[in-house]
């Protein structure tokens, strides 16, 4: 948990978490390499790659969010 800690503002729960915004980059990358195992997929490679780019740097202006544990509720971070 962070400093500037938020309730849930739609169930009130306490149970929140910081969601990293480079997620999708770090996951797209990675899936890349499983691609690598299956042969038919190898002409995926170096689109999944560039959208790991595109997304690593657009995480750059990407505001920080917070997730409930609860409800699944997404916000921004204030």
């Amino acid at each position: 948990m962070a400093d500037n800690w938020s309730e849930c503002p739609r169930c009130g729960s306490n149970k929140v978490q910081s969601v990293s915004k480079w997620l999708l980059s770090i996951a797209l990358f990675l899936s890349a390499g499983i691609f690598i195992w299956i042969p038919f997929l190898w002409l995926l490679i170096p689109i999944v790659l560039v959208l790991s780019a595109i997304f690593f740097v657009l995480a750059f202006f990407a505001k920080s969010i917070w997730q409930c544990q609860d409800c699944k509720h997404t916000w921004p971070k204030s």
